[in-house]
């Protein structure tokens, strides 16, 4: 800048200035919302001058990169904070270019836009997300999970905001989106349906089969799909909603092969979502029935009958006769089924000889007696069991010899095997006097496996023989005893003395247990309840389905320890049956050892007893001890709540009961019936932490302090629901005297003042809990972001109210950085009102002050600048341009714009001005603009911007002399109207009386050429005027208006005889003249001469005419390495100026009367002529030669 005022002060002015091209004109960039944005933009000469300037950003929150620019080609970069830019909000100002091409304004708008911001415009309301998410389920659900959801206008409710953010801390995205919408009621759940009648099929079929299903709605879908059947293969294994096509999906299934059997095959397809289970039965009939309709299910249901009928018989229970009967019907429905094999063959000889009809048993023994020799190797049970048959039916000596020693020998081999030790057993007589050895033996057997309830049967009938020889219940002794016990095979000494064998045992049995318990309902004895309730407590049995035991235990009075205790516990809730005297007075000197039995037996006291009666007032003191510990710890149920009604008064609160109070009074009893949920979670709109409890028995108990908690229940995968059907019931019906009571003792109970503090502000009741709970150690880390937000909104409208507003709340309130947008413009305008300027200029620093109105922002910016002594600040500058902009001002900001503001130059023009009228002092202010319009070249108010800088007073002699050649400049190459005070000003340094530093030659030259446009000029003027034109004379200047100066004072005959021709073009072009002087050049070749650049692109070449001559030209330049014309014209003589009497004049004259050369008045004029020219000659020692004023050549003699 200094460079080229200097060279405009020393007259120098660029005749061409470079051609600013900007990349971008006006930037509109949407940009993202967190961190910072960079751009950048191009500037250009488009003539290739160098461009020197400086740039400026009237928006603080966007920085340029350097404030400077330069070169031909400049790339300026430029950074967008947007920290604290919210979606849909701008940023907006310009880029101020001033360089030495002009000034220019590039605006420039930011606007904030996440991802979806499109869409966010759209949606005001629950309803609009809903109807987004009907339009674009999958779009909605990235909408859901971005940050800016929290940020709509309905998501501002405490409710629904605990809503949201409890559903996203589940497993599902997709799911918690559906929902949010369920729990909001602005869907329905979606059902689904499908044909849920029995798929038979008679064969298998070969392709897939297909189940359609139907959804009822639009929305999220999460279905498992399973089958209990191996034969089923499902081609999925779940159901989502993207499986449905307008509502209606497919499910697949195949049916393997290999995994079915003979017969009728059955399963079960079940699809199953959180509410609803769809079950489809399949039935597929494979391969052909046996002839005569064999079954092997109702085979084998006959066969089991057949044996339990034989056991029946063998073990003597029932009549022998029923007995034959029901094991005939068995054989003879088996017969049907199956063609009888060998065993059935042998049942059925075994039935004859039971009948007494031994023929019949005779004949099918010889009919079967080959085939029985045959499998004697490879079946000894059944050869076995045809010699014994034989044996029976012929009563022979012989053949009994022979089955004995064949069971000898197999004894002896190790060959033998349960079915044949049992034929030992009932054949050798000698084995009967050894009953300890036979069961010896039948242990053996069942250690390796064998598992028959003939040899079970056998075994039961040696301990019914020798019960007192049974010294244990091993695994083998418990498992005859539990046969036994199930078909009523054992008698009543084998049963005490299990129940005496029972008190060793030191754990619960249970199979012991349904022994003992079969052995009760066959004989009911003293001696099985003692064992029973020995091993039952043992084992610390404590279920309800034991209190039967007890029950019998206590009538009996077996004198069990602890068994009052188990009594208690294994009470059911609400029994019926009183509670016996003789425990009634034992707990009344003896607590119950546990909490279940203590609130069983305070259940009853409370219902079954009179308050006056003696029970009731020997277990009161004992139950306002146990109250008060269950209060203590916290706990609360149905029972319990019965309770604190009953026997909980104010009077024995204190404050470590005051502490849990609360918590119990608020206490709601949950009932889900939805199976699969397992955990119930309470989240509340005012509190970060989730409240959780497992869901027991489909009941939950939890206190429930506010209207805005919401209940969302999850399953076992942790997907979370919020429209799970349950009950909420308070337990306590009427808690308000004790909640008074324990607010008066307690008052800082935690959830008891959220509570509190909700409804002050759903009220808007005057009180200091919110601004307690706000400014609480812990806030920040309990409290949720919005509800933090509700407080301070109340805080700082109750602060606004005051007339002097307390300042240390309003510092602790903008640390907070959860307040709104609306708040934090709130609190800005109340710091200013309450003279806290240097925090409110922090706070708009960081968060702006969109709507702060503009009189408290320039009372701000006012007091900040004078409480700074008019430092220097960005922000400050910035704060006072904005204002000024708005036609917002004062002493103060005018005196402060004066001093550092930088800009276009209308813009400080406009400051400028108004600070003058204010009588700000301007002088740094004129003195920056004045240079940086002469070096811009933008005019505009240049003479306005001089005549106030040259009234301030001492200025700088650079400037001012560039001034004037800026206008002389503008006046003498641009013909741009010069004023009349500039004249006299011009004229005082051209004559010497007036100095600024020098005359710049552009002054002399603009101060002729106006003189020569003037009808008259005064004596001094022109002094003045004769004088600068010799001095443009001397330096070899030649100007057209210089003819008209002839009229002031006399010119030299070089200018005043001749013709001058001017061409304004550019000095990089150089200009030519091709002439013909006619009609003395008719015939000849034009003459082509350079013409002289006179002053800046202004050519200029004079001709000498006579009189009767005329002048045509054309003016040509050099572009680009051609000549190209660009101007022709014709030219008559020019006579002004010329001197009166001189040789040119003479010579036209002689030439315009020419007559004959006889004529003599002619002949005595040229004679004159002549004496003249010679005395001349003689006098002055003239030249006969005319050197021309361009340097060109002579074209005259």
């Amino acid at each position: 800048m200094k460079e080229k005022i200097s060279r405009l002060a020393r007259g120098i002015i660029d005749a061409s200035v470079p051609e600013i091209r900007i990349s971008r004109e006006k930037i509109e960039d949407v940009i993202p919302c967190d961190g910072i944005y960079r751009g950048d933009f191009r500037i250009v000469s488009g003539n290739q001058l160098a461009f020197r300037g400086l740039i400026y950003s009237t928006n603080p929150k966007v920085r340029l990169g350097q404030d400077y620019f330069a070169g031909v080609d400049a790339q300026l970069t430029y950074e967008v904070e947007t920290d604290r830019l919210k979606d849909g909000s701008a940023i907006e100002g310009s880029f101020l270019l001033v360089c030495n091409g002009g000034e220019f304004e590039i605006p420039y708008f930011f606007l904030g836009e996440s991802d979806e911001q499109e869409r966010w415009s759209s949606i005001h309301t629950a309803e609009d997300f809903a109807g987004l998410a009907k339009e674009d389920f999958l779009y909605a659900e990235r909408l859901f999970e971005s940050p800016g959801f929290r940020n709509l206008p309905f998501m501002q409710e405490l409710s629904v905001r605990a809503l949201y953010d409890g559903l996203r801390g589940g497993s599902g995205r997709r799911q918690a989106m559906e929902e949010f919408l369920t729990a909001l009621n602005l869907k329905e759940p979606v059902t689904l349906s499908a044909d849920q009648s029995e798929r038979l099929y008679e064969s298998c079929p070969e392709e897939d089969v297909k189940i359609r299903i139907h959804a009822d709605s639009w929305g999220y879908v999460s279905a498992s799909v399973t089958a209990d059947a191996p034969f089923l293969h499902l081609n999925r294994e779940s159901l989502t909603d993207l499986d449905f096509v307008g509502g209606d999906g497919e499910l697949s299934f195949r049916i393997e092969r290999e995994h079915l059997h003979q017969g009728r095959n059955y399963g079960v397809i079940r699809i199953r979502t959180i509410r609803q289970e769809l079950a489809i039965p399949v039935t597929i009939l494979a391969g052909e029935e046996p002839e005569r309709g064999f079954s092997q299910k109702e085979y084998e249901k006959h066969l089991v009958g057949f044996m339990r009928a034989q056991l029946d018989l063998q073990s003597g229970c029932g009549e022998k006769d029923a007995l034959l009967a029901s094991m005939k019907e068995e054989w003879t429905a088996m017969a049907r089924l199956r063609e009888p094999d060998l065993r059935m063959r042998l049942w059925e000889a075994e039935l004859a000889l039971l009948d007494g009809r031994q023929e019949e048993a005779g004949h099918i023994l010889r009919v079967i007696r080959e085939e029985a020799g045959e499998k004697r190797g490879e079946d000894p049970d059944a050869y076995s069991y045809f010699l014994y048959l034989q044996m029976q039916q012929s009563g022979s000596w012989e053949m009994k010899e022979r089955l004995l020693k064949l069971l000898y020998k197999y004894q002896d081999e190790g060959a033998a095997t349960p079915v044949t030790y049992l034929l030992f057993l009932r054949v050798d007589d000698n084995r009967a006097g050894h009953p300890e050895e036979a069961f010896r033996q039948m242990q053996e057997f069942y250690q390796e496996g064998c598992r028959s309830p003939y040899l079970y049967l056998e075994a039961v009938k040696v301990l019914n023989r020798i019960p007192e020889r049974m010294e244990r219940l091993g695994e083998f002794e418990l498992q005859l005893l539990w046969f036994g016990a199930r078909h009523g095979y054992v008698e009543k000494p084998l049963m005490h003395r299990t129940a005496e064998l029972t008190l060793r045992e030191k754990t619960f049995r249970p199979v012991l247990y349904l022994t003992l318990q079969r052995f009760y309902e066959t004989a009911p004895t003293n001696e099985i309840v003692y064992a029973v309730c020995a091993i039952l407590i043992r084992g610390d049995r404590r279920d309800s389905s034991y209190f039967p035991w007890f029950a019998r235990g206590v009538k009996a009075d077996v004198g069990l320890t602890r068994l009052y205790d188990y009594y208690l516990y294994t009470r059911p809730e609400h029994a019926e049956e009183e509670i016996p005297r003789v425990i009634l007075l034992y707990y009344s000197y003896n607590s119950p050892w546990d909490i279940h039995s203590r609130k069983v037996l305070y259940d009853y006291v409370l219902s079954a007893c009179e308050t006056d009666s003696y029970v009731y007032r020997a277990y009161e003191k004992q139950m306002q001890y146990f109250l008060i510990d269950q209060l203590l710890a916290g706990r609360v149920d149905d029972f319990l709540a019965h309770m604190y009604e009953r026997l909980l008064y104010p009077e024995l609160v204190d404050e470590r009961i005051a502490k849990i109070l609360p918590d119990v009074l608020k206490t709601c009893r949950i009932r889900i019936g939805n199976p699969a949920i397992r955990q119930l979670i309470v989240v509340y709109g005012e509190r970060k932490e989730e409240v959780t409890a497992p869901v027991k028995d489909g009941v939950v108990y939890l206190p429930l302090y506010t209207e805005d908690c919401r209940l969302l229940f999850a399953d076992r995968y942790g997907n979370r629901y919020a429209s799970i059907p349950c009950e909420r019931e308070m337990l306590m019906k009427q808690p308000e005297a004790l909640l008074a009571c324990s607010r008066r003792l307690y008052p800082t109970h935690a959830m008891s003042r959220l509570a509190e503090c909700s409804r002050i502000l759903r009220e808007d009741e005057e009180s200091s809990l919110p601004e307690q709970i706000l400014f609480a150690e812990s806030s920040p880390k309990i409290l949720r972001p919005l509800y933090q937000r509700k407080l301070i909104h109340y805080v700082l409208n109750r602060l606004r109210k005051q007339e002097q507003p307390d300042l240390d709340l309003l510092r602790r309130l903008k640390a907070n950085l959860c307040m709104s947008e609306e708040d934090r413009q709130v609190l800005i305008r109340v710091l200013i009102d309450a003279g806290s300027f240097s925090e409110a200029m922090e706070q708009m620093r960081e968060y702006g002050s969109e709507k702060v109105p503009d009189y408290a922002l320039l009372r701000l910016c006012s007091r900040t600048i004078q409480n700074r002594l008019y430092e220097k600040n960005a922000e400050l500058l910035h704060l006072a341009a904005s204002l000024f902009a708005k036609n917002q001002y004062d002493d103060t900001n005018l005196q402060y714009l004066c001093r550092y503001y930088n800009g276009l130059s209308r813009q400080m023009y406009e400051i400028l001005e108004k600070s003058v009228s204010h009588r700000a002092d301007t002088s740094d202010l004129a003195e920056r603009l004045f240079g940086q319009i002469l070096f811009t070249g933008e005019y505009t108010h240049l003479d306005d911007t001089f005549r106030i800088y040259i009234g301030l007073g001492p200025v700088e002699k650079l400037l001012v002399r560039a001034y004037f050649s800026v206008r002389c400049y503008g006046y003498f190459v641009e013909q741009k109207p010069l004023d009349a005070d500039l004249v006299e000003t011009m004229e005082e340094i051209v004559s010497g009386k007036r100095s600024f530093g020098g005359n710049p030659l552009i002054c002399t030259l603009a101060l002729t050429r106006w003189y020569s446009d003037q009808a008259e000029l005064s004596e001094n003027q022109k002094e003045i005027c004769q004088e600068a034109f010799e001095q443009l004379y001397r330096r070899g200047l030649v100007f057209a208006y210089f003819k008209k100066l002839g009229r002031f004072f006399p010119l030299p005959e070089e200018i005043g005889d001749r013709t001058i021709v001017e061409y304004y073009g550019r000095e990089e072009e150089p200009a030519e003249i091709v002439y013909r002087i006619l009609p003395e050049m008719e015939d000849a070749k034009p003459v082509r001469e350079e013409m002289t650049v006179m002053y800046h692109g202004i050519y200029a070449k004079p001709i000498l005419l006579f009189s009767g001559e005329h002048l045509e030209y054309e003016i040509r330049v050099l572009r680009g390495g051609q000549s190209a014309a660009v101007y022709r014209g014709r030219k008559e003589p020019d006579t002004a100026g010329r001197t009166p009497g001189g040789r040119f004049e003479m010579l036209n004259r002689l030439l315009d009367t020419k007559k004959e050369p006889e004529d003599e008045e002619w002949q005595r004029q040229v004679r004159d002529y002549a004496w003249k020219d010679a005395m001349a000659e003689q006098l002055f020692c003239l030249e006969r030669k005319e050197a021309p004023l361009d340097g060109g050549t002579n074209i005259r003699h």
